[in-house]
């Protein structure tokens, strides 16, 4: 379980099932932070309100012990602070049949829409608002009321038992602008906070031009820059360090 916060106190999940005691995880080790002086290059080496945004704290706690094809509930915060309740069903148990199947969802290419409550879509990437909207129906079951509708958008709950959603590359086109990952990371919590959600990078997270030595992954010179490519700072200096 991941999240953010201004303060670097240690986070905690509360957590139970069905018939199950409550029981707390805690994180094991320090939380994580990135500073614009952490970025590969200009622009998102720049501190100010349009690029480097700090986000505070990155914490992480991992949840073990639970039992296979379960429902599970947690909150989670600091101290006393916590958050409402969220839930999650757990892994299929792989002994129980040779022949498992279950739903999973993967894509890229997504970005934000900065919709407001209103339903007017922001202008940076507003075909976003549509693959939110369309993985909640299949995942959750459920859109905020008053949605836009996508003619073609697949039946509420059509992927219900869906187990994990893998988001590969291009998240929120942030081109380091710091406050569109805000916005990437709050459209994606409805779905994030009820299934484990990964995510890898793409070129608009990574590739860089400069600051070689400062890249996450350790890739030699200036990263990913294929022959049959065009890639160039498709990251505006990010170097794959929010992500």
């Amino acid at each position: 379980v991941s999240g953010t916060s201004h303060i670097e106190h240690a986070p905690v999940v509360n957590f139970w099932w069905s018939g199950a005691v409550g029981r707390y995880a805690y994180q094991d080790g320090p939380s994580g932070r990135y500073l614009a002086s952490d970025m590969c290059g200009s622009p998102a080496n720049v501190s100010s309100p349009l690029r480097y945004r700090d986000v505070g704290y990155i914490h992480s706690v991992v949840l073990d012990g639970l039992p296979f094809d379960t429902i599970v509930h947690y909150t989670y915060g600091q101290a006393s602070v916590l958050n409402a309740n969220n839930s999650f069903k757990t892994a299929p148990d792989p002994s129980a049949s040779r022949d498992l199947h279950w739903n999973f969802i993967g894509y890229g290419d997504q970005g934000v829409s900065g919709a407001v409550e209103d339903g007017e879509l922001g202008s940076h990437t507003p075909g976003a608002y549509f693959v939110n909207s369309n993985v909640r129906r299949m995942v959750l079951g459920w859109e905020p009321e008053g949605a836009k509708q996508d003619p073609g958008a697949p039946p509420a709950g059509s992927l219900g038992d869906t187990r994990f959603v893998l988001h590969f590359g291009d998240l929120a086109y942030a081109w380091s602008v710091g406050f569109i990952w805000e916005l990437w990371q709050t459209e994606a919590a409805p779905v994030a906070t009820r299934v484990p959600y990964m995510v890898s990078v793409g070129n608009h997270e990574y590739d860089h031009v400069t600051g070689g030595e400062k890249d996450p992954s350790n890739a030699p010179g200036t990263g990913f820059h294929p022959s049959w490519g065009n890639y160039g700072d498709d990251s505006s200096g990010e170097c794959g360090v929010p992500v």
